[in-house]
C-alpha cells in the first residue's frame, strides 16, 4: 500500500468514526477521539497534555464521548 493509499485509507476511517459523534459535539471532542484513537490507553492528564488543554476540559471531552455525560442543551 502507498503513502497516498495510507493517507486516504486513516482518513476514511477517521471520517467514519466522526460520523459516529453527535454534529453538535463540535472539533475539540473529534480532537478528543483522534488523539485517543492513535494512542491507545493514554490517561486523561496525558491526553489533555497533548491537546493544550486543561485536564478537567479532557476528562468531560472522554466522558461525553463514552457516553457518561451529557453537554447541556442549547437555549
Amino acid at each position: 500500500m502507498s503513502m497516498l493509499e495510507d493517507s486516504r485509507f486513516a482518513l476514511t476511517v477517521v471520517a467514519r468514526l466522526l460520523d459516529r459523534i453527535d454534529g453538535d459535539l463540535g472539533l475539540s471532542f473529534a480532537r478528543t477521539l483522534i488523539e485517543a484513537a492513535l494512542h491507545p490507553g493514554l490517561s486523561v492528564n496525558e491526553l489533555a497534555e497533548r491537546m493544550s488543554v486543561p485536564q478537567q476540559t479532557a476528562s468531560r471531552h472522554v466522558a461525553v464521548l463514552q457516553g457518561r455525560y451529557e453537554l447541556p442543551s442549547a437555549i
